[in-house]
Protein backbone atom coordinates (compact mmCIF):
# COMPACT_ATOMS: atom_id res chain seq x y z
CA UNK A 1 0.00 0.00 0.00
CA UNK A 2 2.63 2.56 1.06
CA UNK A 3 5.70 0.70 -1.28
CA UNK A 4 5.58 3.14 -3.61
CA UNK A 5 6.34 6.29 -0.57
CA UNK A 6 9.30 6.62 0.63
CA UNK A 7 9.45 6.87 4.20
CA UNK A 8 9.48 10.47 4.84
CA UNK A 9 6.61 10.98 3.01
CA UNK A 10 4.58 8.19 5.01
CA UNK A 11 4.89 9.94 8.23
CA UNK A 12 3.96 13.24 6.69
CA UNK A 13 0.63 11.55 5.52
CA UNK A 14 0.11 9.92 8.91
CA UNK A 15 0.57 13.42 10.66
CA UNK A 16 -1.49 15.16 8.16
CA UNK A 17 -4.04 12.27 8.87
CA UNK A 18 -4.28 12.36 12.72
CA UNK A 19 -4.25 16.04 12.32
CA UNK A 20 -7.20 16.25 9.59
CA UNK A 21 -9.37 13.60 12.36
CA UNK A 22 -8.48 15.97 15.42
CA UNK A 23 -10.28 18.96 13.20
CA UNK A 24 -13.03 16.57 12.08
CA UNK A 25 -13.31 15.91 15.74
CA UNK A 26 -12.95 19.56 16.91
CA UNK A 27 -15.57 20.46 14.34
CA UNK A 28 -17.95 18.18 15.24
CA UNK A 29 -17.62 19.18 18.78
CA UNK A 30 -18.16 22.65 17.93
CA UNK A 31 -21.03 21.97 15.26
CA UNK A 32 -22.89 19.83 18.59
CA UNK A 33 -21.83 22.26 20.69
CA UNK A 34 -23.64 25.37 18.12
CA UNK A 35 -26.42 22.91 18.12
CA UNK A 36 -26.76 23.43 21.91
CA UNK A 37 -26.10 26.80 21.88
CA UNK A 38 -28.75 27.44 19.08
CA UNK A 39 -30.91 25.56 20.88
CA UNK A 40 -30.53 27.70 24.21
CA UNK A 41 -30.74 30.80 23.08
CA UNK A 42 -34.43 30.09 21.32
CA UNK A 43 -35.37 29.04 24.94
CA UNK A 44 -34.42 32.42 26.07
CA UNK A 45 -35.80 34.33 23.65
CA UNK A 46 -38.86 32.45 22.92
CA UNK A 47 -39.56 31.66 27.04
CA UNK A 48 -36.76 33.41 28.86
CA UNK A 49 -37.64 36.81 27.40
CA UNK A 50 -41.50 36.57 27.01
CA UNK A 51 -41.62 35.55 30.71
CA UNK A 52 -39.57 38.58 31.75
CA UNK A 53 -41.90 40.43 29.99
CA UNK A 54 -45.06 39.17 31.17
CA UNK A 55 -43.58 39.47 34.99
CA UNK A 56 -43.32 43.27 34.04
CA UNK A 57 -46.21 43.35 33.24
CA UNK A 58 -47.73 41.60 36.04
CA UNK A 59 -45.92 43.52 38.66
CA UNK A 60 -46.93 46.53 36.64
CA UNK A 61 -50.40 46.24 36.96
CA UNK A 62 -50.43 44.84 40.81
CA UNK A 63 -48.44 48.11 41.56
CA UNK A 64 -51.34 50.15 39.50
CA UNK A 65 -54.01 48.08 41.64
CA UNK A 66 -52.47 48.38 44.70
CA UNK A 67 -52.14 52.07 44.13
CA UNK A 68 -55.98 52.49 43.55
CA UNK A 69 -56.69 50.14 46.50
CA UNK A 70 -54.71 52.65 48.64
CA UNK A 71 -56.68 55.80 47.20
CA UNK A 72 -60.06 53.55 48.67
CA UNK A 73 -57.60 53.63 51.66
CA UNK A 74 -56.34 57.28 51.90
CA UNK A 75 -56.89 59.79 54.70
CA UNK A 76 -57.22 62.84 52.53
CA UNK A 77 -58.38 63.61 48.83
CA UNK A 78 -55.17 65.19 48.23
CA UNK A 79 -53.26 61.43 49.33
CA UNK A 80 -56.00 59.47 47.61
CA UNK A 81 -55.10 61.60 44.35
CA UNK A 82 -51.29 60.96 44.82
CA UNK A 83 -52.43 57.59 43.97
CA UNK A 84 -54.55 57.77 41.12
CA UNK A 85 -51.95 59.81 39.75
CA UNK A 86 -49.62 56.80 39.52
CA UNK A 87 -51.47 54.35 37.83
CA UNK A 88 -50.89 56.35 34.44
CA UNK A 89 -47.31 55.48 34.42
CA UNK A 90 -47.74 51.70 35.97
CA UNK A 91 -50.36 51.15 33.08
CA UNK A 92 -48.03 52.47 30.43
CA UNK A 93 -45.10 50.56 31.49
CA UNK A 94 -47.91 47.22 31.24
CA UNK A 95 -48.52 48.31 28.17
CA UNK A 96 -44.87 48.64 26.87
CA UNK A 97 -44.47 45.40 28.91
CA UNK A 98 -47.20 43.54 26.79
CA UNK A 99 -46.00 45.46 23.29
CA UNK A 100 -43.20 43.59 24.00
CA UNK A 101 -44.47 40.24 25.11
CA UNK A 102 -46.63 40.23 21.95
CA UNK A 103 -44.03 40.64 19.77
CA UNK A 104 -42.03 37.88 20.49
CA UNK A 105 -42.50 34.81 18.52
CA UNK A 106 -45.25 32.45 19.25
CA UNK A 107 -47.01 29.02 18.74
CA UNK A 108 -50.79 28.95 17.95
CA UNK A 109 -51.92 27.66 21.09
CA UNK A 110 -49.85 30.30 22.74
CA UNK A 111 -51.17 33.10 20.67
CA UNK A 112 -54.70 31.79 21.27
CA UNK A 113 -54.00 32.33 25.28
CA UNK A 114 -52.31 35.71 24.74
CA UNK A 115 -55.60 36.83 22.84
CA UNK A 116 -57.47 35.89 25.98
CA UNK A 117 -55.25 37.56 28.05
CA UNK A 118 -54.98 40.90 26.16
CA UNK A 119 -59.09 40.59 26.34
CA UNK A 120 -59.07 40.32 29.89
CA UNK A 121 -56.44 43.12 30.57
CA UNK A 122 -58.38 45.54 28.31
CA UNK A 123 -61.79 44.59 30.31
CA UNK A 124 -59.48 45.02 33.24
CA UNK A 125 -58.34 48.21 32.39
CA UNK A 126 -61.16 49.85 31.15
CA UNK A 127 -62.78 48.48 34.71
CA UNK A 128 -60.03 50.17 36.77
CA UNK A 129 -60.13 53.57 34.86
CA UNK A 130 -64.20 53.62 35.31
CA UNK A 131 -63.00 53.63 38.99
CA UNK A 132 -60.62 55.91 38.91
CA UNK A 133 -62.35 58.50 36.88
CA UNK A 134 -65.53 57.77 39.26
CA UNK A 135 -63.23 58.56 42.27
CA UNK A 136 -61.57 61.52 41.26
CA UNK A 137 -65.27 63.02 39.77
CA UNK A 138 -67.62 62.03 42.52
CA UNK A 139 -65.32 61.02 45.41
CA UNK A 140 -64.85 57.28 47.59
CA UNK A 141 -68.48 56.33 47.57
CA UNK A 142 -68.95 56.62 43.94
CA UNK A 143 -66.10 54.66 43.34
CA UNK A 144 -66.20 52.22 45.44
CA UNK A 145 -69.80 51.90 43.53
CA UNK A 146 -68.63 51.56 40.46
CA UNK A 147 -65.88 48.93 41.65
CA UNK A 148 -68.31 46.85 42.26
CA UNK A 149 -70.53 47.80 39.27
CA UNK A 150 -67.64 46.80 36.66
CA UNK A 151 -66.15 44.45 38.82
CA UNK A 152 -62.81 45.29 38.80
CA UNK A 153 -61.70 42.57 41.27
CA UNK A 154 -63.10 40.03 39.33
CA UNK A 155 -61.97 41.39 35.68
CA UNK A 156 -58.32 41.08 37.61
CA UNK A 157 -58.59 37.86 38.81
CA UNK A 158 -59.81 36.57 35.47
CA UNK A 159 -56.87 38.52 33.62
CA UNK A 160 -54.32 37.45 36.53
CA UNK A 161 -55.74 33.56 35.34
CA UNK A 162 -55.25 34.13 31.62
CA UNK A 163 -51.76 35.37 32.24
CA UNK A 164 -50.60 32.38 34.64
CA UNK A 165 -51.87 30.36 31.71
CA UNK A 166 -49.79 31.99 29.48
CA UNK A 167 -46.73 31.77 32.29
CA UNK A 168 -47.27 28.19 32.67
CA UNK A 169 -47.00 27.20 28.81
CA UNK A 170 -43.98 29.78 28.71
CA UNK A 171 -42.92 27.47 31.64
CA UNK A 172 -43.49 24.03 29.19
CA UNK A 173 -41.79 25.70 26.47
CA UNK A 174 -38.94 26.55 28.50
CA UNK A 175 -38.77 22.72 30.18
CA UNK A 176 -39.03 21.45 26.49
CA UNK A 177 -36.55 23.82 24.90
CA UNK A 178 -34.23 22.40 27.67
CA UNK A 179 -34.89 19.44 26.78
CA UNK A 180 -33.95 19.66 23.44
CA UNK A 181 -30.96 21.80 24.23
CA UNK A 182 -29.80 19.07 26.72
CA UNK A 183 -30.86 16.51 24.58
CA UNK A 184 -28.59 18.35 21.58
CA UNK A 185 -25.66 18.35 24.03
CA UNK A 186 -26.03 14.64 24.93
CA UNK A 187 -26.07 13.94 20.76
CA UNK A 188 -23.34 16.16 20.43
CA UNK A 189 -21.35 14.24 23.06
CA UNK A 190 -21.89 10.92 21.76
CA UNK A 191 -21.19 12.10 18.19
CA UNK A 192 -17.80 14.00 19.35
CA UNK A 193 -17.45 10.59 21.45
CA UNK A 194 -18.03 8.35 18.72
CA UNK A 195 -15.94 10.49 15.73
CA UNK A 196 -12.77 10.43 18.58
CA UNK A 197 -13.34 6.75 19.08
CA UNK A 198 -13.39 6.39 15.08
CA UNK A 199 -10.27 8.69 14.91
CA UNK A 200 -8.35 7.23 16.86
CA UNK A 201 -8.95 3.59 15.48
CA UNK A 202 -8.54 4.49 12.37
CA UNK A 203 -5.44 6.97 13.21
CA UNK A 204 -4.12 3.39 15.26
CA UNK A 205 -4.79 1.69 12.14
CA UNK A 206 -3.09 3.86 9.36
CA UNK A 207 -0.02 4.08 12.41
CA UNK A 208 0.36 -0.07 12.29
CA UNK A 209 0.45 -0.32 8.28
CA UNK A 210 2.75 2.58 7.77
CA UNK A 211 4.95 0.60 10.70
CA UNK A 212 4.30 -2.24 9.55
CA UNK A 213 5.44 -1.03 5.72
CA UNK A 214 9.04 0.14 6.91
CA UNK A 215 9.57 -2.44 9.65
CA UNK A 216 8.28 -5.43 7.42
CA UNK A 217 11.00 -4.65 4.72
CA UNK A 218 13.91 -4.14 6.91
CA UNK A 219 13.20 -7.23 8.68
CA UNK A 220 13.58 -8.73 5.78
CA UNK A 221 16.90 -6.75 5.03
CA UNK A 222 18.33 -7.55 8.06
CA UNK A 223 17.70 -12.07 7.10
CA UNK A 224 19.32 -10.93 3.81
CA UNK A 225 22.49 -9.22 5.44
CA UNK A 226 22.51 -12.48 7.91
CA UNK A 227 22.04 -15.04 5.01
CA UNK A 228 24.86 -13.02 3.34
CA UNK A 229 27.00 -12.90 5.99
CA UNK A 230 26.65 -16.58 6.51
CA UNK A 231 27.96 -17.05 3.29
CA UNK A 232 24.67 -18.11 1.15
CA UNK A 233 24.87 -16.39 -1.91
CA UNK A 234 22.59 -18.30 -4.48
CA UNK A 235 19.33 -16.45 -3.25
CA UNK A 236 18.03 -13.78 -5.50
CA UNK A 237 16.92 -10.59 -3.84
CA UNK A 238 13.40 -9.04 -4.50
CA UNK A 239 13.32 -5.24 -5.02
CA UNK A 240 9.85 -3.91 -4.47
CA UNK A 241 9.10 -0.01 -4.61
CA UNK A 242 11.09 3.09 -4.76
CA UNK A 243 11.61 3.96 -1.02
CA UNK A 244 14.84 3.97 1.29
CA UNK A 245 14.13 0.11 2.07
CA UNK A 246 13.60 -0.56 -1.61
CA UNK A 247 17.31 0.88 -1.98
CA UNK A 248 18.92 -1.31 0.90
CA UNK A 249 17.50 -3.96 -0.95
CA UNK A 250 19.27 -2.79 -4.56
CA UNK A 251 22.29 -2.20 -2.57
CA UNK A 252 22.19 -5.62 -0.94
CA UNK A 253 21.42 -7.33 -4.62
CA UNK A 254 24.82 -5.48 -5.75
CA UNK A 255 26.65 -6.78 -3.04
CA UNK A 256 25.54 -10.28 -3.57
CA UNK A 257 26.45 -10.03 -7.42
CA UNK A 258 29.93 -7.70 -6.47
CA UNK A 259 30.89 -11.00 -3.95
CA UNK A 260 29.14 -14.13 -6.23
CA UNK A 261 31.76 -12.35 -8.81
CA UNK A 262 34.65 -12.30 -6.44
CA UNK A 263 33.93 -16.05 -5.53
CA UNK A 264 34.01 -17.04 -8.81
CA UNK A 265 36.85 -15.30 -9.68
CA UNK A 266 38.60 -16.66 -6.05
CA UNK A 267 37.50 -20.32 -7.10
CA UNK A 268 39.26 -19.74 -10.70
CA UNK A 269 42.42 -18.30 -8.81
CA UNK A 270 42.73 -21.62 -6.54
CA UNK A 271 42.22 -24.05 -9.21
CA UNK A 272 45.25 -22.16 -10.95
CA UNK A 273 46.80 -22.27 -7.75
CA UNK A 274 46.57 -26.30 -7.32
CA UNK A 275 47.56 -26.42 -10.58
CA UNK A 276 50.41 -24.76 -9.91
CA UNK A 277 51.03 -26.78 -7.08
CA UNK A 278 50.64 -30.03 -8.67
CA UNK A 279 53.26 -29.24 -11.33
CA UNK A 280 55.59 -27.85 -8.84
CA UNK A 281 54.77 -30.59 -6.57
CA UNK A 282 56.14 -32.61 -9.99
CA UNK A 283 59.19 -30.73 -10.87
CA UNK A 284 60.26 -30.91 -7.30
CA UNK A 285 59.85 -35.16 -7.86
CA UNK A 286 61.68 -34.29 -10.61
CA UNK A 287 64.94 -32.86 -8.59
CA UNK A 288 64.47 -34.98 -5.72
CA UNK A 289 65.43 -37.72 -8.45
CA UNK A 290 68.03 -36.07 -10.27
CA UNK A 291 69.73 -35.29 -6.98
CA UNK A 292 69.55 -38.89 -5.96
CA UNK A 293 71.42 -39.58 -9.25
CA UNK A 294 74.19 -36.61 -8.63
CA UNK A 295 74.49 -37.51 -5.42
CA UNK A 296 75.11 -41.74 -6.71
CA UNK A 297 77.52 -40.67 -9.31
CA UNK A 298 79.44 -37.55 -6.39
CA UNK A 299 79.87 -41.04 -4.38
CA UNK A 300 81.21 -43.09 -7.43
CA UNK A 301 83.21 -40.32 -8.52
CA UNK A 302 84.65 -39.82 -4.26
CA UNK A 303 85.09 -43.35 -4.25
CA UNK A 304 87.28 -43.10 -7.71
CA UNK A 305 88.88 -40.30 -5.76
CA UNK A 306 89.78 -42.57 -3.18
CA UNK A 307 90.76 -45.21 -5.14
CA UNK A 308 93.19 -42.87 -7.16
CA UNK A 309 94.56 -41.76 -3.87
CA UNK A 310 95.16 -45.24 -2.20
CA UNK A 311 96.84 -45.85 -5.32
CA UNK A 312 98.52 -42.58 -4.69
CA UNK A 313 99.77 -43.46 -1.62
CA UNK A 314 101.28 -47.07 -2.28
CA UNK A 315 103.51 -45.56 -5.38
CA UNK A 316 104.44 -42.97 -3.07
CA UNK A 317 105.21 -45.37 -0.31
CA UNK A 318 107.33 -47.27 -3.15
CA UNK A 319 109.37 -44.34 -4.54
CA UNK A 320 109.95 -43.85 -0.64
CA UNK A 321 111.28 -47.29 -0.90
CA UNK A 322 113.40 -47.28 -3.47
CA UNK A 323 114.63 -44.07 -2.61
CA UNK A 324 115.30 -45.93 0.97
CA UNK A 325 117.29 -48.41 -1.39
CA UNK A 326 118.88 -46.31 -3.56
CA UNK A 327 120.50 -44.36 -0.64
CA UNK A 328 121.55 -47.66 0.56
CA UNK A 329 123.10 -48.54 -2.24
CA UNK A 330 125.04 -45.80 -2.98
CA UNK A 331 126.65 -45.65 0.21
CA UNK A 332 127.50 -48.95 -0.24
CA UNK A 333 129.26 -48.18 -3.40
CA UNK A 334 131.07 -45.50 -1.79
CA UNK A 335 132.82 -48.16 0.91
CA UNK A 336 133.88 -51.07 -1.05
CA UNK A 337 136.60 -51.79 -4.21
CA UNK A 338 136.22 -50.24 -7.67
CA UNK A 339 135.26 -53.66 -9.74
CA UNK A 340 132.83 -53.83 -7.05
CA UNK A 341 131.96 -50.63 -7.36
CA UNK A 342 131.23 -51.29 -10.85
CA UNK A 343 129.46 -54.78 -10.38
CA UNK A 344 127.02 -52.88 -7.39
CA UNK A 345 126.67 -50.22 -10.31
CA UNK A 346 125.62 -52.86 -12.60
CA UNK A 347 123.18 -54.17 -10.13
CA UNK A 348 121.65 -50.69 -8.82
CA UNK A 349 121.17 -50.20 -12.38
CA UNK A 350 119.28 -53.40 -13.08
CA UNK A 351 117.33 -52.74 -9.76
CA UNK A 352 116.51 -49.04 -10.20
CA UNK A 353 115.74 -49.55 -14.04
CA UNK A 354 113.13 -52.17 -12.36
CA UNK A 355 111.52 -49.69 -10.19
CA UNK A 356 111.04 -47.76 -13.09
CA UNK A 357 109.34 -50.45 -15.21
CA UNK A 358 107.07 -51.00 -12.17
CA UNK A 359 106.08 -47.50 -12.02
Amino acid sequence: MFSGLRIGVRLRILVVIQCLLMIAVALTGLSGMSATKGRLHEVYDDSIVPLLHLDNMLSQNFQARSQLDEAFAASSVAEAARHLDRITGFRTEADKAWKEYAASSMSAEERKLADEAAQAHVALVTAAEQTASAFKAQGRAAAAEVDGRVERIAKFDRWRAAVDKLIEHQARDSEAGYKAADGDYAQAKWVVVAALLFGVGFAAIVSWLVIRSITQPLAVATGIAGRIAGGDLTKAIAVRGNDETASLMSAFARMQTSLREMVVQINGGVTQLSSAAVELATSAEHVSSSSEQQSEAAAAVASSVEEVTVSIAQQSARAHETEAISAEASRSSQSAPTPRICGMSKASATSTMSARGDR
